[in-house]
């Protein structure tokens, strides 16, 4: 289904007009909102409520990352979603490159220190093109399709599980749909804030938090903690 956006452009529910607006009322709202859609797409289908048909296209998305890849952008030292997300994969995996990793002007490399939660894969895309539509942030333990902020984002709670059922509506396996924030995070605030008012929604959707711990030489450890 395609909503009113920005410039009154019809667009899907992730980026209707007012689902990262953070006034407390709007935001209650917004959850209630969220609540009916979910329960909408229940009975009639996910894809009828979370795309539209005619932002799907018939081209195949060809998962084509094999290295991290920092290094070739101009300006890679900025901590945004998406380098945050290779970076905690790539630096973790059997795919890390030393010599990259050595090299990155990434403001920081992330390792992880869980014992129970292992990040398996990165921006992983719908098997479609989508427009408007990015990919999977992350995948942890091969199971949950994670939806991930940087520290310092304002989005909302809303807007990122809205984020999750779209992605994973077109998504080669069948996970789990979860969020991930960091802990200190607008997020994590919002979480505990309205924490009650989610608790229908989180049934369905898994919630982990980044914990950084100490940071030595440009290399922060952090714990992946599941909370709900």
């Amino acid at each position: 289904m395609l909503v009113i956006g920005k410039k009154n452009k019809q667009v899907l529910l992730k980026d209707e007009i007012t689902i990262n607006q953070r006034n407390d009322n709007q935001y209650r709202e917004n959850i209630i909102k969220l609540g009916n859609f979910i329960k909408k797409g229940e009975q009639n289908g996910f894809d009828d409520v979370f795309l539209d048909k005619s932002f799907i296209t018939n081209k195949k998305h060809v998962d084509s990352h094999e290295m991290c890849g920092m290094n070739s952008e101009k300006d890679s030292s900025k901590l945004t979603e998406k380098r945050i997300c290779r970076c905690m994969y790539y630096f973790n995996s059997n795919k890390r490159n030393d010599i990259q990793c050595n090299s990155c002007r990434l403001k920081k490399k992330y390792k992880n220190i869980s014992n129970e939660y292992i990040i398996t894969n990165a921006e992983v895309p719908t098997k479609r093109v989508i427009n408007s539509c990015g990919g999977i942030d992350l995948i942890i333990n091969d199971e949950y399709a994670v939806e991930v902020k940087p520290k310092n984002s304002t989005e909302t709670l809303v807007r990122m599980i809205t984020e999750i059922y779209t992605y994973t509506i077109d998504s080669e396996k069948n996970y789990k749909r979860a969020i991930a924030f960091f802990k200190g995070s607008k997020q994590e605030t919002d979480y505990y804030k309205y924490k009650e008012e989610l608790n229908e929604i989180l049934n369905n959707v898994s919630v982990f938090m980044f914990d950084e711990k100490e940071e030595v030489n440009g290399v922060v450890n952090f714990d992946i903690v599941k909370l709900k």
